[in-house]
């Protein structure tokens, strides 16, 4: 494929995407999932448990696995600090401050009375403004080839980043379907139908 194949007005539709993208990346000290959170990028299925255990050095691995939604509310809260974790919760408060109750004794249960060093998760951060580009763009009505070509990637891994997302969401349909009728009642999950990439 060569730069002609690209759709009119590419360029301009790239720079908008990854601009905008951009803004949603930098990290927020908040316990809210924000739209630049890397919560809201776990929630939207822009990366995986097994990537953070990629990044982290082995103590921080151990919060990944005992529970990853802690792991990344810390990371968006503290990302490249090293925090020392009191005790109990009744020493210091900016844990709770942070985090929620729950999630400030999961750190504290795991590394009471000693330093954390939290991960700022930067290549990850990158890959994720990549993907988000990428599903956007994908949406917008790119080909695979054109991603590919625009991000210098093989059609493989463009498949595989659009494949991944298309899976987790109706995998996550299917549970709340399932949820539902066990509830006895019928869930409203048309707004997830939505957000499946195109194939």
């Amino acid at each position: 494929m060569c730069p002609s194949d690209k759709p009119a007005g590419a360029a301009l539709s790239l720079n908008r995407v990854l601009s905008d993208v951009l803004k949603e990346t930098e990290p927020q000290k908040s316990v809210q999932a924000t739209p630049d959170s890397l919560m809201t990028a776990y929630r939207r299925f822009m990366f995986w448990d097994h990537e953070i255990l990629e990044l982290a050095d082995e103590n921080f691995a151990v919060l990944v696995k005992e529970s990853p939604e802690t792991a990344i509310r810390l990371v968006d809260a503290f990302g490249g600090w090293r925090l020392w974790i009191p005790a109990s919760l009744s020493e210091d408060t900016y844990l709770q401050e942070a985090l929620d109750a729950v999630d400030a004794q999961i750190v504290t249960g795991l590394f009471g009375n000693s330093f954390l060093d939290v991960p700022k998760l930067w290549p990850l951060r990158r890959a994720i403004y990549q993907r988000r580009a990428i599903v956007t763009l994908r949406e917008d009505g790119w080909t695979r080839g054109q991603l590919a070509y625009a991000f210098k990637l093989s059609r493989k891994q463009v498949n595989w980043i659009l494949y991944e997302r298309d899976r987790r969401l109706a995998l996550t349909l299917r549970m709340k379907r399932a949820t539902a009728q066990a509830a006895g009642r019928t869930d409203n999950t048309s707004h997830l139908r939505g957000n499946l990439s195109q194939k």
